[in-house]
């Protein structure tokens, strides 16, 4: 979770620098944009991770 947390507010942060770039906004912009896909991928591997440790602990009645 506080990878998610520091993601959001480099995000956040990319976004306002690309505000008071002008120019030099595109390069900010692709930042945020980087960091918005990590966020989404971080907490796709955080529910398949917990979804795992569920499986793992339900027991095995085909066996």
């Amino acid at each position: 979770m506080e990878d998610i947390v520091r993601y959001r507010a480099l995000e956040a942060f990319c976004r306002q620098r690309a505000q008071m770039e002008g120019e030099g906004s595109a390069f900010w912009l692709e930042e945020a944009d980087i960091l918005a896909q990590l966020i989404i991928m971080e907490s796709r591997l955080k529910i398949l991770a917990t979804s795992h440790e569920e499986e793992k602990r339900r027991p095995n009645l085909g066996a």
